[in-house]
């Protein structure tokens, strides 16, 4: 079952576990580049570059997950706890609210939104940006309200 994703999978996990990651790595760039769209091997390439605390790369990997999933709440909490480790702050609060928002926690994304806007209070831009989207979530929390009354 060389070619086999899940075996592969189970694989890497073995590798991860006795801390084999160069082995693990090379597994997964072989797997990935035979089933570049898999999900699961994307993920996979998450977890060992982030047990390589190679945390900008796993970065690089989870927007383009994000790309593909925009909508899910998982690669939001991952995206967010990566940006925490390269020290984005205020990436990492734009990301919890992303996912507190696809939870329908509607008040601590706007919440997290705030932390973030109040450490990009020096840059006009991104400050904007925040604040927009902060509405947009607002604004959902409004919608949602009024379906249920």
């Amino acid at each position: 079952a060389p070619d086999n994703i899940v075996y592969n999978l189970a694989a890497v996990n073995l590798d991860i576990s006795n801390n084999r990651l160069p082995d693990a790595q090379q597994r997964v760039d072989r797997m990935l580049n035979l089933y570049p769209d898999n999900y699961p091997l994307n993920q996979a390439k998450v977890d060992v570059l982030l047990k390589q605390s190679k945390a900008p790369e796993a970065l690089k990997s989870l927007e383009i997950l994000l790309k593909s999933r925009p909508d899910d709440p998982d690669i939001w909490n991952q995206v967010a706890d990566t940006r925490g480790l390269s020290g984005n702050t205020i990436g990492l609060h734009q990301a919890r609210a992303e996912y507190f928002a696809l939870m329908g926690d509607f008040k601590q994304a706007i919440q997290q939104l705030e932390f973030a806007k109040r450490r990009a209070n020096n840059n006009f831009q991104l400050a904007s940006r925040i604040d927009a989207r902060q509405q947009e979530i607002i604004a959902q929390e409004r919608a949602v309200k009024d379906m249920m009354n």
